[in-house]
């Protein structure tokens, strides 16, 4: 993909309320409004090979507490999972890591 070129342009602050109006009226960013507005004169063909469509509202925030207490899990996996790396002949770590990799396919279920 062709690296992208910018172009600055200056509105009035009426101009530029409007554009912002109409923006979050499509949902969509402010650039990604102006490019499609300009876009008219192009192909739909070329408009495909230029510009991956991107959804604004794919990305949600999550709970900074979830997010929290994942990161305490990982955390505390780092720690079993060097544990078990020094513990290379014992037999509980075979059970150990079947769990790990349990709580493993857990986790990656909530994503």
């Amino acid at each position: 993909m062709a690296k992208l070129k910018q172009a600055k342009v200056n509105f009035y602050p009426e101009q530029h309320a409007k554009i912002v109006a109409m923006a979050k009226a499509n949902d969509s960013t402010i650039s990604q409004f102006i490019r499609e507005q300009i876009n008219f004169n192009l192909s739909d063909e070329d408009i495909k090979k230029r510009y991956k469509k991107h959804n604004p509202n794919a990305h949600k925030k999550a709970d900074p507490k979830l997010i929290y207490e994942i990161a305490k899990i990982g955390n505390n996996l780092n720690q079993v999972a060097k544990y078990i790396n020094t513990q290379k002949n014992d037999v509980n770590t075979i059970q150990i890591l079947e769990s790990l990799v349990s709580i493993e396919k857990d986790l990656k279920s909530l994503v």
